[in-house]
């Protein structure tokens, strides 16, 4: 790392799901006001923020990283031109969530002379050891494992879910759930007016055999509008069709039932 008394500073933010980095969550922001507040108390200035918006584990080959989420490359490009000297990042798993590509992120860090330094693993700049490299290696193992853990358990209460009748994930368009006042939980749905005339126009011109984009446009000329208030679209129709739900069946996750 170069001795120049203003450390260069770039900041990587990332969360795990396109969900959470709409403009009204606080998980993206929170990362960059953190990795700033961590430039102002080493004196240093922040030259870049990178940000990934939703991650998928599935990712291991940095070629694969780069084609999918333009942060990755920035970063490498960063890399070869020498324009920071420290990456902040809140952990380990937001520069990968499979420990293969975090792991290639610090290599490719450390390769340029530069440091990586962690929210939740903190450590005093130029003393980035073996043993740091240790921590760094452990951190990617456990944020794996803890991965796979919530997918488990997501797994497990979706498969509860359809065991009782409900859909493992949302209701289809023309239902709303209805919750338990004591618990908050989703006990059933309750028929939306407007949607249940739209499953029916839909419904009962698939059965005559138009097609997708025939039906459309009679949903638009009927004045029909989406759940959203867009537009009608083909693939939305196709999906409502091949929604089971509706015949009342919900299955998923190795379980099926009726739903009433």
């Amino acid at each position: 790392m170069p001795s120049s008394s203003v450390l260069r500073v770039a900041i990587w933010t990332a969360v795990s799901s396109t969900a959470q980095a709409t403009d009204d969550k606080a998980s993206l922001p929170a990362q960059e006001a953190a990795g700033r507040a961590y430039a102002e108390r080493i004196g240093g200035i922040v030259v870049a923020v990178y940000k990934v918006p939703g991650h998928t584990r599935d990712l291991v080959l940095w070629s694969d990283a780069e084609s999918s989420m333009p942060a990755y490359r920035q970063l490498r490009e960063a890399c070869e031109a020498g324009a920071f000297d420290v990456l902040y990042a809140y952990d380990m798993d937001r520069l990968g969530r499979d420990p293969a590509l975090s792991t290639q992120a610090v290599s490719l860090v450390q390769r340029a002379g530069a440091e990586v330094y962690l929210e939740t693993a903190p450590h005093e700049l130029g003393t980035n050891s073996v043993g740091q490299r240790y921590i760094h290696a452990i951190q990617s193992v456990r944020a794996q494992e803890d991965s796979a853990l919530r997918v488990q358990r997501r797994r497990a209460g979706m498969r509860r879910r359809i065991e009782s009748g409900l859909p493992g994930n949302h209701f289809p368009y023309g239902y709303t759930p209805t919750r338990d006042p004591r618990s908050g939980d989703v006990v059933g749905a309750a028929v939306d007016p407007e949607g249940e005339r739209a499953v029916r126009f839909v419904t009962a011109h698939y059965l005559a055999g138009d097609s997708y984009a025939s039906i459309v446009r009679g949903l638009e000329r009927a004045g029909i509008p989406t759940a959203r208030g867009g537009q009608w679209a083909g693939n939305v129709v196709r999906n409502m069709m091949e929604n089971d739900v509706y015949a009342g069946i919900v299955e998923g996750y190795g379980a099926r039932a009726r739903s009433d």
